[in-house]
This record gives C-alpha cells, sequence and structure tokens, in this order.
C-alpha cells in the first residue's frame, strides 16, 4: 500500500512515519490512513494482474448455467454485459469511496447478474406489469464519474428483502420509483436522458422533457421506454437485437424513436463541442486582434458581419485575417458540416453562401 502511494523515495522508509513509542492501535490507524486513499476498484491491482489463461479459467468457473458450454457466441455477450457494468463501478466515485455500506458492490451485482440473464434471452416478449422487472440504469451523463439508477416496473410487486437491500443503497438518484411516478411522463423521460445522456428542455410550465419526442408526436408508454432501454444495452454491449412481431405493433416506430434519441445525444455533444470551439476561437481572434470585440454571432453571422470583422482588425490586410479565420476553423472543427449542423436554426438561416466560402 506504501509502495502505490510512493510514501518514501527512500529505500529505508518503508512507510508513514510512527514515532518509536506507537503502539499497535496506531499502526493500524495508520494502515487505515493508507487504505482509505486507495479506490476500491484499484485494490486488486494489488492481487498483481490475472493472464489471459487465469482469466478465462475465472470467467468459466462463473459461467451461468443458461449459458452452454459449446455457445462461446453467448458466453462472449455475457462477457460484454459485465464488462460494461464493470467499467461503472471502476469510475463511481461512491462506490470506490464507500465506507458506510457493506452490501454496495454485492446488491449492485445481484441486480446486474440478473438483468444480464433477463437480456440474453431470446424471447424479451413480457408484461412489464403483471411482475416486477428491476434494472439498472448506468448514467455516462459525466464521462469521469457515471452513476447508477434504478427502475423498478412493478415497484408494488418488489421481493421484501430485494426491496430492503435497495433501499439500503445510499447513491445519489438511487430511489426506487413508486406505481404513481411509472406513469408520469417526466418519469419516463428522465430514464431515456440519463440512459442516452440526453439533456432535458424544460417546458413553458417548467417541467422537463425530451424535446425530440414531442417533435415526433411519439406517445411514450413505460412498455416502450423498457424497450428502448434494453435496445440501447445492447446496441451499447455490442449484442444483436432482433425484433419481430405482427404489423402495426411499432417495430418501425419504435426503431425510428430509438434513432431520434441517439442522433438527439449526438447533436448535444456536437453543439457543446461546437460553442466550446466558438469561444475559442473568439478569444483568439480577440487577442489577435484586439480592436475588435468579438461574440459567437460575429464568428456565425452574416457576409457584412464578417466583412465588418475582418475591415476594423488591426491585421495588414483582409487576406491575412481571412487566413487567420481559416486556420482557426480548420485547426478547431475538422468537419464544418457538424458545426453548422449543430447551430441553432437562427444562425444557420443567416450563413449564406459567400460567408461560409469566405470562412
Amino acid at each position: 500500500l506504501c509502495d502505490k502511494y510512493h510514501s518514501g523515495r527512500n529505500l529505508r522508509n518503508k512507510g508513514f512515519f510512527l514515532p518509536t513509542s506507537a503502539n499497535m492501535i496506531a499502526i493500524e490507524k495508520a494502515f487505515d490512513q493508507v487504505a482509505s486513499r486507495i479506490p476500491v476498484s484499484q485494490t486488486f491491482e494489488l492481487d498483481g494482474i490475472m493472464s489471459e489463461v487465469e482469466c478465462r479459467a475465472k470467467l468459466e468457473e462463473h459461467r451461468p448455467d443458461f449459458i452452454d458450454p459449446k455457445n462461446k457466441l453467448l458466453f462472449r455477450f455475457w462477457v460484454n454485459f459485465l464488462f460494461r457494468r464493470v467499467s461503472v463501478f471502476d469510475q463511481n466515485e461512491d462506490f470506490n469511496y464507500n465506507e458506510e455500506q457493506d452490501s454496495l458492490g454485492s446488491s449492485l451485482m445481484e441486480v446486474m447478474l440478473s438483468e444480464s440473464r433477463q437480456m440474453l434471452r431470446r424471447e424479451q416478449n413480457c408484461s412489464w406489469n403483471s411482475s416486477n422487472h428491476t434494472q439498472l440504469i448506468y448514467d455516462f451523463s459525466q464521462q469521469d464519474s457515471p452513476q447508477f439508477r434504478l427502475i423498478c416496473t412493478s415497484p408494488d410487486n418488489l421481493d421484501g428483502q430485494q426491496r430492503k437491500n435497495l433501499q439500503q443503497l445510499k447513491l445519489p438518484g438511487f430511489t426506487i420509483p413508486t406505481t404513481a411516478e411509472l406513469r408520469k411522463r417526466h418519469t419516463l423521460d428522465r430514464y431515456l436522458s440519463q440512459a442516452l445522456c440526453i439533456p432535458l428542455n424544460e417546458g413553458q410550465d417548467g417541467r422537463e422533457s425530451l424535446q425530440c419526442i414531442d417533435d415526433n408526436k411519439f406517445v411514450l408508454t413505460l412498455d416502450f421506454t423498457l424497450k428502448l432501454l434494453n435496445i440501447h444495452e445492447r446496441v451499447s454491449c455490442g449484442v444483436p437485437c432482433l425484433m419481430e412481431g405482427e404489423t402495426g405493433v411499432s417495430k418501425t416506430a419504435l426503431t425510428k424513436m430509438y434513432s431520434i434519441l441517439v442522433n438527439s445525444q449526438q447533436n448535444s455533444v456536437a453543439s457543446a463541442s461546437t460553442m466550446a470551439t466558438l469561444k475559442s476561437i473568439v478569444h483568439e481572434l480577440t487577442e489577435r486582434f484586439s480592436a475588435v470585440v468579438l461574440d459567437e454571432d460575429s464568428i456565425c453571422g452574416t457576409t457584412g458581419q464578417i466583412r465588418k470583422f475582418l475591415e476594423s482588425s488591426q491585421a495588414h490586410s483582409v487576406e491575412e485575417a481571412s487566413q487567420v479565420i481559416r486556420g482557426l476553423i480548420n485547426e478547431a472543427c475538422s468537419n464544418r458540416n457538424a458545426m453548422f449542423a449543430s447551430m441553432p436554426p437562427s444562425l444557420i438561416d443567416n450563413v449564406d453562401e459567400d460567408s461560409v466560402s469566405e470562412l
């Protein structure tokens, strides 16, 4: 533990300083102090890295009964599901620095193994209300610190012991939903927002919702929400997903809505990246040509606005300023089409052919 934290570069120093009169209690406190600084997921490194043979043997030892030893493809899908879930454990701060909840990891892993079994079944058609289905949502909206969320399709039918275990987990935003909450559109929107990392939009009534669902007049139900979440889990884990059903049961609508949600997520990422890029360009131009104070609209506006900046800059010529703008945009935005696609419509309408060619 001390070597891991480089507590002493001197070879004679093997740990934290303890006075000569220290007793065993002081030594235990010093050890606890060091151990508490190590994230739980990193403590496994202290056991050494497993070889490929050892890793395969360990996986085979814990292979679930529903996977035939000869079915290597299904076994690989199961590993993919576990890998995605373990990656959340690796980065989740509440798990890594947990000092109060003894069963935090085991309770979450129990749900993970259960949902992996459920999602690898060939037949997924079921009634979410007749019996409870417990599933975790993996919220990657903060890439450096993903969070666990919980959805229970029929909380009234939740097993007593499982309810007790889940209620003991003190995690931010981790609560057992009520039946009334599952009937609300806001609850379903929040689940999809967390799972697909799509920001919610605040409406005139102050309620937050997914704008892309309203724009496409899609009716969101608990059944469709669960199907969208399960499709997303399979896509994220690289597991094939085949949908079958009679005509008119919304197979196409479900697929279309998922693609819209994914595109909305990508647009949100592109929009945030674009605005950050524009701000850096504005800062760079303001530093180089201090005669003009710029904002994002000046960069994305009409030809007249751009020419006004070029003419009022302290550059030796308009051509030089043009080259500076072109170089900055090419450097920061390798894909110009993505940049304009992520702009607000009001800005896109003001950009004509001449201003685009000049940029």
